[in-house]
């Protein structure tokens, strides 16, 4: 009974860390090839939310394991 209650926020959290980490790549390859420095600023946050995402509890009794 427990895993549906947790359910919605366990998949609302990866699925906001998964577009996140799309992002952060995507401007990660856009500093590398088309503009350095603002792609670079917007990657390092990005990957940074998206890592702190996917290990935030929200709940004590809902965890992405």
């Amino acid at each position: 009974m427990q895993t549906k209650t947790c359910l919605p926020e366990r998949f609302s959290k990866l699925m906001l860390a998964v577009i996140l980490l799309i992002g952060g790549l995507g401007f990660g390859i856009i500093g590398f090839t088309v503009l350095p420095l603002i792609g670079f600023l917007f990657a390092i946050p990005m990957l940074v939310l998206a890592g702190y995402f996917y290990r935030v509890h929200l709940n004590e009794h809902c965890r992405i394991e």
